[in-house]
């Protein structure tokens, strides 16, 4: 599949019904009807709009707002929530939810989690391994329910971008971005579930542990195509392929501030 493909409408066969492709389809499936035209533009987006706020309806009590606040903040949600927001039914256990914001809008995001009656970690807590953030992570403070209910992390990148700790993962397959009403997916080959190491990160101690965790999920790593190493790359650019999750989410982010974060594998 190409990178932001446009989604076409009509087509010679009737639009199929959205329930019937929404429950537990894979996003490349839904990807090729709505470019043969079999699935409508908007059904689409309100399909991946539901799914959105059911997922996050196991963490919040109102998922609407949690998007809202992803969006006044430059928040966004990376991770392994993401990748089973793509690939649908999944016999994955629910995590952690990761949510990456910046260092100016953290306060403004632990007081809404405060109001979702989410509490902070003891300090023996907050230092979840984050290592495939590099050095671009200035913390992580985790947020749980009481008992036993969800947990959030949140990552507080270095700076004032929520994206920066994105761009210096340690695999292409997790660098995707879900804000509040856009998904950005850095290298759509992730779709097809291949996955590349990124040269500069593949020493790091946790990534075998990170590979083998990635292979059980069906995940398959190959060796990166040397093309892709001088590429210069931001989220949102002509490489990415990049969805609204909700009507008139249009492109990813506010530009500005995604287009400033660079990097090269």
């Amino acid at each position: 599949m190409q990178a932001n493909v446009a989604v076409a409408a009509g087509g010679d066969n009737q639009p199929l019904p959205p329930a019937a492709v929404f429950a537990g389809a894979e996003l490349a499936f839904l990807m090729d009807h709505a470019v043969d035209g079999d699935i409508r533009p908007q059904d689409l987006v309100d399909a991946m709009s539901v799914r959105m706020n059911t997922m996050l309806e196991a963490y919040v009590v109102n998922p609407i707002r949690l998007r809202q606040v992803l969006d006044e903040t430059d928040s966004v949600i990376s991770g392994s929530f993401v990748l089973r927001f793509m690939e649908g039914a999944t016999d994955w256990a629910e995590g952690d939810l990761d949510i990456y914001v910046d260092c100016v809008s953290v306060d403004a995001f632990k007081a809404y989690l405060a109001s979702e009656e989410y509490v902070r970690g003891e300090p023996a807590e907050q230092h979840k391994t984050y290592d495939h953030g590099g050095g671009s992570i200035r913390e992580v403070i985790k947020f749980k329910k009481p008992g036993n209910g969800p947990s959030i992390d949140l990552i507080v990148s270095r700076n004032k971008l929520s994206v920066f700790p994105i761009a210096d993962f340690w695999g292409t397959h997790v660098m995707n971005l879900l804000s509040g009403s856009s998904l950005c997916i850095a290298y759509p080959h992730t779709l097809d579930r291949i996955a590349f190491l990124v040269p500069r990160r593949s020493t790091d101690w946790k990534v075998p542990f990170l590979v083998g965790k990635y292979e059980q999920r069906g995940y398959e790593f190959e060796e990166l195509d040397t093309e892709e190493l001088g590429k210069v790359r931001y989220f949102g650019d002509k490489h990415c392929l990049c969805i609204p999750v909700r009507r008139g989410g249009g492109t990813f982010g506010r530009g500005a501030l995604v287009n400033t974060v660079v990097w090269k594998l």
